[in-house]
């Protein structure tokens, strides 16, 4: 049996989920739980819960508030074996988490290094076997974590939700592009409902009704915080403003060039770049390149014959808000004045489409060669449309033999991926079938958050969870 670390609030009883805690006891009499690793001290009465269920169990919280760990140095292994690569990511993450009080890059790096050390000599102690996650590591200290694992050899797994079906999770690695596949259960066929997908005009139309409106709200907080918020932050609502504007006008900017652009270079094929929205968990850790820029001027370099198409994400300019403001300065590499022009003017092939133009309606007016993105949702408009996907971060999507997962990959030959990949799409009698088909094959069923549920009982969520870890097992032995 695996000697398993949990990284995130498994069990809660707030309103919004996650697992309740009447199934604790009898979810870790079949579980070896070693560490339990929530964001923040649970309380008194869940610390004696969880010890009358596991006794071997240890309980240490990872958020910076939490932590308790020495300054004083770090370990042989962690400064002989973190690399570049891993310290970007860190800078990329730290500076989601960055204010006007944060110390120094170098204080900051130090003490990133201390909890990479700290959680190593945990990981080490209580002979962890496997690690799972409720998300990808994206906020300096679990992502801290993550890297204790990597230097022990300890396998991390994270859950990933399906965009089309919320209920559903992959289970994903970061040190890998492969979906591990779930062979424990015997799963009901799925239905894919492309129509709706092929049909959308605007984001998240053909999401569940659960997702839809999580997504709603965010759009909606976000409009009011820019619109009416009060000041969570120094900034005043006239500076924040007048950065609002400077982004917008360069983004117009760059669409006048990219409407030239366009029109000079109407015959050559398309590479769609879909944006993903920053700051955001998937791609803070999960990919080759969290830096969009980097990865759009790549796929120009790549593709020197195409024209690059990238489009924004349809509500990115709505986060620039006053409680987020600290997130948009020059050093966060999001979107700042600038990002937009610099990335038309790198490349002759780089173009910006309009922001209120569809992916559907880009797919059909142009000769799209393929669909890029870091791991959103475009990437299935792109393979029903029989057009393969490029993708740059670790997605539910990566192991279908119509996506070009490049996380943490090479990108030699990716040409001939690409063209390998068109000739499956072509090849499929029906493509919404074989993706469906793969979904249930990749993904377990597990109402894990309140939002997922309708009226389960406590009964079906222990089923439910029993089947989630013994896939999750499964998923360590069989790279093992």
């Amino acid at each position: 049996m695996l000697n398993i670390g949990l990284l995130g609030d498994f069990f809660s009883d707030r309103a919004t989920g996650e697992l309740p805690f009447s199934i604790l006891e009898p979810l870790l009499s079949v579980v070896n739980v070693r560490l339990y690793a929530p964001y923040l001290p649970p309380s008194i009465e869940v610390q004696n819960r969880l010890r009358k269920a596991a006794p071997d169990c240890r309980v240490v919280p990872w958020s910076d508030l939490a932590q308790k760990y020495s300054r004083e140095g770090t370990s042989i292994d962690v400064l002989n074996n973190i690399n570049t690569f891993e310290i970007f990511h860190f800078i990329y993450q730290d500076s989601r988490l960055l204010h006007d009080n944060s110390g120094s890059m170098p204080e900051r790096t130090y003490s990133f290094l201390c909890s990479v050390d700290f959680w190593l000599r945990i990981v080490k102690d209580l002979h962890l076997t496997a690690v799972y996650s409720l998300s990808a590591p994206h906020l300096v200290h679990d992502y801290a974590f993550y890297l204790a694992c990597k230097l022990a050899q300890v396998p991390f797994r994270f859950l990933s939700p399906i965009s089309l079906y919320p209920d559903r999770k992959s289970i994903l690695s970061l040190d890998s592009s492969i979906v591990s596949r779930v062979t424990s259960v015997n799963q009901v066929p799925l239905t894919l409902d492309s129509s709706k997908i092929l049909r959308e005009s605007r984001p998240f139309e053909s999401y569940q009704s659960n997702y839809k409106s999580v997504m709603s709200k965010v759009k909606s907080d976000a409009k009011s915080y820019y619109l009416n918020g009060s000041d969570v932050l120094s900034t005043s609502q006239s500076d924040l403003q007048a950065y609002l504007a400077a982004v917008v006008r360069d983004f117009q900017n760059a669409l006048a060039i990219s409407n030239r652009r366009i029109k000079d270079l109407a015959d050559k094929p398309i590479i769609l770049q879909s944006l993903h929205l920053q700051p955001e968990a998937t791609t803070s850790s999960s990919g080759l390149i969290p830096e969009q820029r980097m990865a759009t001027l790549q796929l120009a370099d790549l593709f020197p014959n195409s024209l690059v198409l990238v489009k924004e994400h349809p509500i990115q300019l709505l986060f620039l808000t006053r409680n987020r403001s600290h997130l948009y300065r020059s050093n966060s590499s999001f979107r700042t004045p600038g990002f937009y022009t610099d990335l038309v003017l790198s490349r002759d092939n780089v173009a910006f489409a309009s922001i209120s133009t569809s992916v559907n309606q880009i797919l059909s007016s142009f000769n799209v060669q393929a669909v890029s993105t870091y791991s959103g949702s475009p990437a299935i408009n792109g393979i029903l449309n029989r057009i393969p996907v490029v993708n740059f971060g670790a997605s539910w999507f990566n192991s279908f033999p119509g996506c070009v997962p490049l996380n943490n990959q090479s990108l030699d030959n990716i040409t001939d991926l690409v063209g390998c990949s068109k000739e499956y799409l072509s090849s499929l009698e029906k493509v919404e079938v074989t993706l469906g088909q793969y979904i249930v094959e990749h993904s377990i069923y597990w109402q894990f958050y309140a939002t997922d549920r309708a009226a389960e009982s406590s009964d079906e969520i222990l089923d439910q969870s029993i089947t989630a870890f013994k896939a999750l097992e499964e998923s360590i032995l069989y790279q093992s």
